[in-house]
């Protein structure tokens, strides 16, 4: 939650004005495989290494 919710959030700020044409189906689309990539190779190894052992707890 706390990797997942800022990334959707900044990344439909951000691409808003490119895609506000399209319909929302296309949004998710777009959107999505975005997240889903900046969370797998930016956002969850940082905060795996931030808070990793607080998590292995």
């Amino acid at each position: 939650m706390c990797g997942i919710y800022p990334t959707i959030v900044l990344l439909g700020l951000a691409t808003g004005p490119l895609l506000e044409d399209l319909y929302l189906p296309v949004r998710l689309a777009v959107l999505v495989p975005a997240a889903a990539a900046a969370m797998v190779w930016q956002i969850m190894p940082r905060l795996q290494r931030r808070f990793g052992a607080w998590l292995a707890r």
